[in-house]
């Protein structure tokens, strides 16, 4: 199953799946430094045209209806850096980092700047303006879904390291680290719910991790992808 198919099979459950499509999500593992793929400043000018909105990557949106755009330009600058601190500011005190044990706002706050997931949903700048759900791959670089929609086979990306802090010192990125992760997902914590189907969780090879559930869950996948 290719990324963009399984968009668009989440597409046509969008109005049916809504709910679960907003509150989905969990994080896999903190991995490398900040990038330089900030937004450019918002002007606050309509686009050229008039009323109507502009629709397309990297177009400013604004909507006569609503006080402020809702789409930035991209940013000049896309090189990626490596190193630096980034500087975020909220309005609450943080009382855990810790995404197995809240989904609330002050805990998922640093770690969505900080940690990737096996998929991804399309945002920012890309994100389509008609609310069209499309996937992309995050730490997995491919995903299958066997016939009977009980077994998901994901592929890990391909040289990705860890940051080189102690205990996992740089060192490479691999399946079993992700079952790590979905297994304490699974038995404590805020998510269990999500894995109420979810049967076994193995890994044949560093590169591979099988997900079988008990019986077939559409949307399995979504809170995976999602950011909680």
């Amino acid at each position: 199953m290719d990324f963009e198919s399984l968009g668009s099979r989440l597409t046509r459950r969008t109005a049916l799946r809504g709910g679960t499509l907003a509150i989905g999500g969990l994080a896999v593992a903190a991995l490398i430094g900040c990038g330089g793929d900030d937004d450019a400043e918002d002007t606050g000018a309509a686009p050229a045209g008039g009323d109507a909105p502009a629709a397309g990557e990297g177009k400013l949106v604004k909507d006569a209806d609503k006080p402020y755009p809702y789409q930035f330009p991209e940013p000049a600058d896309k090189t990626p850096k490596d190193g630096g601190t980034l500087v975020a500011a909220v309005s609450w005190d943080t009382s855990t980092w810790d995404t197995t044990n809240s989904a609330a706002g002050d805990t998922i706050t640093a770690p969505n700047v900080a940690n990737e997931r096996l998929l991804e949903f399309v945002s920012g700048v890309k994100m389509n303006l008609l609310a069209k759900l499309e996937m992309r791959p995050g730490l997995a670089a491919s995903l299958e879904c066997s016939p009977d929609g009980l077994t998901y086979t994901f592929k890990i990306r391909p040289g990705v390291k860890w940051h080189n802090i102690a205990p996992v010192n740089g060192r490479d990125f691999v399946a079993a680290d992700a079952k790590i992760v979905y297994e304490r997902y699974a038995a404590e914590g805020v998510h269990r719910s999500y894995w109420t189907e979810s049967d076994k969780i193995e890994t044949p090879d560093p590169a591979t991790l099988r997900i079988t559930l008990k019986s077939p869950l559409a949307d399995f996948i979504t809170p995976l992808a999602g950011r909680y």
